[in-house]
């Protein structure tokens, strides 16, 4: 059935818009960083990541980081960081997608499903903390999926860097979210029944 994805309202053709509506510079490099449920006590990837982000030779550049739970402690740590655009939550993940230039997560399945749908290059940090993502993940092929066991903040600057500079062909095998996938289910139960009055009623 493809990759369960939701519906997008913004694509990487409005990022400028996106942008603006965000108020990120036209011209910045731009990072989101969306741990999903993963907080920081269980997968803590924040002063790895703040180094990287900190020796990343772009300028302007803007790391977006949906903070979730952990969003007072982060404020506390890094409030005053420049460049760090810190939300505690924003519902319109899509429009900060199409904002970003490389989307990273904690090995979030879905997540890295949405980008590369919309054809955004992927950074996943791992923990092995969920196998089955992790495995999901890896095989995705605008993704770089990383192990913060032996990751530095040079690799990943380095990372980011590569994501930043490539441009993948957005992926189409995608369901379109439930509904999609259902009406996916009943296009190929016709292929496979052309006849439906065959089949016996249960």
């Amino acid at each position: 059935m493809g990759r369960a994805v939701r519906p997008f309202e913004y694509s990487l053709g409005d990022r400028a818009r996106a942008r603006a509506e965000v108020g990120i510079p036209r011209d910045a490099t731009v990072a989101l960083l969306q741990p999903g449920a993963y907080v920081e006590s269980r997968v803590p990837v924040a002063e790895l990541l703040m180094a990287a982000w900190k020796i990343l030779p772009r300028s302007p550049k803007r790391l977006i980081w949906l903070a979730g739970q952990d969003f007072a402690d982060l404020k506390s740590r890094y409030g005053k960081a420049e460049d760090l655009i810190l939300l505690r939550e924003d519902w319109r993940i899509d429009r900060l997608m199409a904002a970003s230039n490389v989307l990273i997560t904690k090995a979030n399945r879905t997540t890295v499903y949405e980008a590369a749908a919309m054809g955004l290059p992927s950074i996943s940090v791992s923990m092995m903390v969920n196998w089955p993502d992790d495995v999901a993940v890896a095989n995705v092929m605008s993704n770089q999926a990383l192990s913060v066991h032996s990751l530095t903040p040079e690799r990943l600057a380095e990372a980011i860097q590569e994501a930043t500079a490539s441009t993948p062909t957005a992926a189409v095998d995608v369901s379109q979210g439930v509904v999609g996938a259902a009406k996916r289910i009943a296009h190929h139960v016709e292929r496979a029944v052309p006849d439906a009055a065959m089949v016996p009623s249960v």
